[in-house]
């Protein structure tokens, strides 16, 4: 089936397991990126957007309540409170983690974030996994009686189209050796060492390139970590920091905030099954609602898979979720 070329987000309700079972097979085929989450509802923002949004919530309340600060004091404390997402702040943080930390000094900047999200700090990457399965296991993790949902983004649309590949290849440079960088693409483990090296050279050592448009950079950061590697780990990585997730996202997509969340509330009335892989070529981002009833058709595809708490965890941690004696 084909699409209107200016459509890039299209929004699927999956509704019985021939629709489910279908998914995991036909993601396989292209650059693309799965996340989970535990409620449909819920927007695409990173831990350190909903750190900092409740820290400077709870903070200006409180005071203003306790202290009696005035208009011209509460501007001033939230400024300071946003100069938390600026480069500097991030860049320090990285630091301080790598000298108190026993990672090995030859790691990126762009790996120690990897890590410090791994381990707990609120960082501008937003967890994704290349393997749709294991989304889906995240999205009905939880115990609720709310849809859940699995985002699916095409990686392949943010190399082309989120001026990466311009910045790296030289618009000067003969044709034969664009098509050469281009084709990276469909070598996949070369194309993320590619984008890694460039991410980490282009953003960190220059303060962050201020003048840097917004756009999303996926990286696969797996490294020697067991979970990672288990979960089929990877990262998008918004290039503005002081900006949201999805506003780096809408530039993008070429469309407004408002525009972005009306596409994803807008269900196809035709299958996802329907379509052909050449049809979704230029959409960049998918999204499934899950609806909670059918979790017992996905717990199918979770034991041919092999996939349990045991299998993403590879730890005590795992062990423990997998225990159930109550």
């Amino acid at each position: 089936m084909n699409i209107s070329t200016s459509s890039k987000i299209l929004c699927f309700r999956i509704s019985n397991y021939d629709d489910l079972a279908f998914c995991p097979f036909f993601f396989l085929k292209n650059h693309y990126f799965f996340r989970g989450q535990a409620d449909a509802k819920w927007g695409l923002k990173t831990s350190l957007e909903r750190k900092y949004s409740i820290y400077c919530k709870e903070s200006l309340e409180s005071g203003t309540k306790e202290h009696n600060i005035r208009n011209d004091e509460r501007m001033f404390f939230s400024n300071a409170f946003s100069k938390a997402l600026e480069y500097k702040e991030e860049y320090a943080a990285i630091q301080t983690f790598r000298r108190l930390s026993s990672l090995p000094e030859n790691l990126s900047s762009i790996e120690i974030l990897a890590r410090m999200q791994h381990y707990g700090a609120a960082t501008r990457l937003l967890d994704v996994t290349t393997s749709f399965l294991i989304a889906l296991f995240f999205a009905l993790e939880e115990y609720g009686e709310q849809d859940r949902a699995v985002w699916i983004f095409n990686g392949s649309f943010f190399y082309k189209n989120s001026g990466l590949i311009d910045r790296m290849v030289c618009f000067d440079l003969e044709d034969e050796k664009r098509e050469a960088f281009l084709s990276l693409m469909s070598d996949r483990e070369n194309c993320y060492n590619q984008i890694l090296d460039y991410a980490n050279n282009y953003i960190y050592p220059s303060q962050g390139h201020t003048s840097e448009r917004r756009s999303i950079i996926p990286l696969e950061i797996t490294g020697n970590n067991p979970r990672l590697v288990a979960q089929n780990g990877a990262f998008l990585f918004p290039t503005k920091l002081n900006k949201s997730f999805e506003e780096n996202l809408c530039t993008v997509l070429g469309m407004t905030e408002q525009d972005f969340s009306a596409a994803c509330k807008s269900i196809s009335r035709t299958k996802i099954k329907n379509f052909d892989q050449l049809s979704l070529i230029n959409v960049a981002v998918i999204k499934l609602i899950i609806p909670v009833k059918i979790r017992h058709l996905a717990e199918r595809l979770f034991n041919a898979a092999n996939i349990s708490y045991q299998s993403i965890y590879p730890d005590e941690i795992g062990i423990a979720k997998s225990i159930k004696y109550w």
